[in-house]
């Protein structure tokens, strides 16, 4: 492996030859994988490792002068890491002394991406001073049809030309009277030939003309820099300085570098602006995408732009190299005035969509005088998607929450295709006991929704005690619960989970004593109850009168003094086997575990098998070599297998046992215990 810095380049039909520095001497790396993508990414003055080996008869020796590097892969470790008139200055010291100087490619090296798009014509255009003025002028006339005129072109600071150069473009423009200043790193910024200086001063047109010398938006990491002067301290111009936040317009023949930026800063400024691209610098900025691969070409640049905004527009200038302006009148982009507008506009399309909001905005009421419609605190979260909806734009539900919140907003604002959309959303999804739970708290305005969230809940009680959602669950919908004659649970399992959400709403209750309110303690059917399950499940809840005064009902020692109401069961026969102690319901009252049919478990899953056996027995297979099976302190002697699958001892059984059922219903109360509580078997 090697790391030096490339001062010469040469590419062949099969390999990319690179003549690069270290510190120790001068060599080549010749690369024959990917040649033609190593010349687009590895250019002049960069720090580059390659891996690879030698190629000279002393591998043991250093590298010499003049030796080549097989190189398999290059790394581009630091763009621009010497300048491009160093490594100039390096070939003509090293190449005159008598070393071996590169040969002359034999075949001519690819053009970069930017002139691929303009056959044999150079990207820049190149021509004398003549072609440069037509080029220029034909820019002039753009901007000033753009912008719309000289008068608006000279409002505020006039226009900003960036990277003008020596400022041609900004003489055009100064001889239709439209004011320009000219932005350019170079120590020629601003300074025109001498025919066009001489021009100038015939035609007044030098004092519409200034220079500003400062790098557009800041000096970006391995720009070109191969220029007089690019070692000083230049300053930078960005969108906040006076002079461009000012501005009229932006324009930008070739600027290289520059050029995306300064569309983004036309497009947040809302300033109109033209700008000539020419050059790609796909090395320079590998994060532009387009179609999901990278912007390598000019085409691809154009279209990369044009996408930026939808009022950008295309033509093609008449004149020769890179001549397809992008350009973009006034009121486009971004806006930063007080909004005036767009609020009107906005307010158009939320009355088009709600009805209430409708009335809300054109009637007497505050959100009228104000221009602003007040949230409820549930709706904020909501809300952006909402916008996006009532706008055309696609929308992702990514949870059951933000459907029933959506749902609710749509309600709330009347909107009807919103509320297709969600109830269909709802729908959909699959059912639990805490999405149930929430339909009810949030939609109880859907009678269709609610009504299979009451379904589901009575068809599975023990899961809606066992989750989160029953201790969130207000005092109304836990009454409303507690009136369900098909709840498929009895009452100590009820009274139970009544019991944990009250010491889950109340702080500093006592274990023995759990406060449930009065008005749900009377909708808990005690009258079907035994005596043993109110004294394990009812006793804690209520008072020592009450709980007398129930023992004494129930027991038939004194009469009702209500009306008995319907018993609350479960429709199965709770079975346990004696191996492994697993408790089923079998769900048909004939049925048993054995038939296979209508038999869950206390969780509601399937039944998995019995506690598995070994039918063998254990030994010692001697089989340490060292002592015959008789250390008592080795472990190969004292490591018992069984006979049956040559397993070790601690290992599970190698066949499965046969559940053995009897019915549990002598022990009452035993299923209302929570599963996680149940013994599981010795």
């Amino acid at each position: 492996m090697c790391e030096a810095v490339v001062i010469h380049r040469r590419i062949y039909p099969d390999a990319l030859r690179l003549s690069v520095v270290s510190d120790e001497s001068c060599f080549e790396v010749c690369c024959q994988a990917s040649s033609r993508r190593l010349w687009r990414e590895i250019k002049l003055g960069d720090l580059i490792s390659a891996l690879g080996k030698w190629r000279h008869a002393n591998t043991d020796s250093a590298a010499r002068c003049g030796d080549v590097f097989a190189a398999v892969a290059v790394e581009v470790r630091e763009m621009r890491h010497w300048g491009v008139q160093r490594c100039i200055a390096a070939q003509k010291r090293l190449f005159t002394r008598g070393e071996r100087a590169p040969p002359a490619a034999p075949v001519q090296a690819p053009k970069a991406a930017l002139c691929s798009a303009y056959g044999a014509h150079e990207a820049h255009g190149g021509g004398d001073l003549a072609a440069l003025s037509k080029r220029c002028e034909a820019v002039a006339d753009l901007v000033l049809e753009v912008a719309g005129g000289k008068d608006v072109l000279n409002r505020g600071s006039g226009v900003v030309d960036v990277a003008g150069g020596t400022g041609l473009l900004s003489l055009a423009l100064a001889m239709r009277g439209v004011r320009c200043t000219v932005v350019d790193p170079r120590s020629s910024c601003g300074c025109l030939p001498s025919r066009a200086r001489k021009l100038a001063r015939k035609t007044g047109a030098k004092e519409l003309v200034s220079a500003r010398r400062a790098w557009f938006g800041g000096k970006l990491v391995g720009a070109d820099d191969a220029f007089k002067g690019a070692q000083d301290e230049v300053p930078s111009v960005t969108e906040d300085c006076e002079l461009v936040r000012e501005s009229s317009a932006l324009c930008a023949l070739h600027p290289d570098e520059a050029t995306e930026l300064v569309v983004d800063t036309a497009l947040r400024l809302r300033k109109p602006f033209v700008v000539v691209p020419c050059c790609v610098f796909a090395r320079l900025f590998p994060h532009r995408r387009l179609d999901g691969g990278q912007v390598s070409s000019v085409p691809d640049f154009l279209s990369f732009l044009q996408a930026k905004h939808p009022c950008i527009r295309k033509v093609q200038l008449p004149f020769d190299g890179a001549n397809w302006a992008l350009f973009s009148a006034a009121e486009c982009g971004e806006r930063r005035d007080d909004g005036a507008e767009v609020d009107r506009a906005h307010s158009a399309i939320l009355q088009l969509q709600s009805p209430v909001l409708r009335t809300m905005l054109r009637s007497e009421m505050e959100e009228s005088k104000s221009n602003r419609v007040k949230l409820q605190p549930d709706f904020v979260e909501a809300l952006p998607q909402v916008l996006r909806f009532w706008y055309g734009l696609p929308i992702s539900v990514e949870s059951f929450e933000s459907a029933v919140k959506l749902r609710k907003l749509a309600e709330y604002y009347d909107t009807e295709q919103l509320k297709s959309l969600t109830i269909e959303l709802l729908l959909n999804a699959r059912p639990s006991a805490s999405r149930m739970a929430l339909v009810l708290e949030s939609l109880s305005f859907e009678e269709h929704l609610t009504g299979r969230a009451w379904a589901y809940l009575e068809a599975h009680p023990r899961e809606l005690f066992a989750s989160s959602a029953w201790l969130r669950l207000s005092a109304t919908t836990v009454a409303d619960f507690l009136r369900r004659d098909a709840v498929l649970c009895r009452e100590p399992a009820l009274l139970r989970a009544l019991a944990r959400w009250a010491r889950a709403r109340e702080e500093g209750t006592t274990p023995r004593r759990v406060a449930v309110p009065e008005d749900l303690l009377r909708l808990v059917r005690f009258e079907n109850m035994s005596p043993a399950e109110l004294k394990s499940a009812a006793k804690p809840c209520l008072t020592p009168e009450q709980y007398v005064e129930l023992l004494e009902e129930v027991s038939g020692a004194t009469e009702r003094r209500e009306k008995r109401r319907a018993v609350r069961d479960r429709p199965w026969r709770p079975f346990r086997c004696s191996c492994c102690g697993l408790d089923v319901f079998v769900l048909a009252e004939s049925g048993l575990p054995g038939d296979g049919k209508g038999v869950v478990t206390a969780d509601g899953g399937a039944v998995p098998e019995c506690r598995r056996y070994h039918p063998g027995f254990k030994w010692n297979v001697l089989t340490c070599p060292d002592h015959n099976g008789k250390c008592p302190t080795c472990r190969r002697c004292s490591a018992l297998r069984w006979s049956c699958c040559q397993m070790a001892e601690s290992s599970i059984g190698c066949r499965g046992r046969q559940h053995e059922w009897h019915e549990a219903g002598s022990k009452s109360g035993w299923w209302e215990e929570p599963p996680q509580k149940r013994a599981r078997g010795k």
